[in-house]
């Protein structure tokens, strides 16, 4: 249990700091289980098209292309036009992204 002081140490932290970093629209992108599954596919391969994540994953084009956005918007992956179609890739330099790299490598050097 925390002693007086140090609750009002804590009180006293600017929370502000762990909010600039803009983690929590990528937890709440990632909370939905189809971006889930999407964001981890991105993680597995270079590269996606919408139609081969929307056949993987069997729904429709839209839908894929929704969830997409939503991971776009909060940077964890990027887009590329090859072609007519829509290809997307993780953002290799979001924090996000690093972290979860570490973190996977460290596992898999533990199996």
């Amino acid at each position: 249990m925390l002693e007086t002081k140090d609750i009002k140490k804590l009180q006293g932290l600017s929370l502000d700091v762990l909010s600039k970093n803009k983690l929590a629209p990528v937890f709440a992108a990632l909370a939905d289980e189809t971006r889930y599954k999407i964001y981890s596919l991105l993680f597995l391969t270079k590269e996606l098209c919408v139609t081969d994540i929307a056949t993987i994953l069997d729904i429709s084009l839209p839908l894929a292309s929704q969830h997409l956005r939503i991971l776009e918007q909060v940077e964890l992956i990027e887009k590329e036009r090859m072609g007519q179609m829509m290809c997307y890739m993780l953002n290799h330099n979001h924090p996000f992204n690093l972290h979860m790299k570490r973190i996977l490598k460290v596992e898999n050097n533990y199996q």
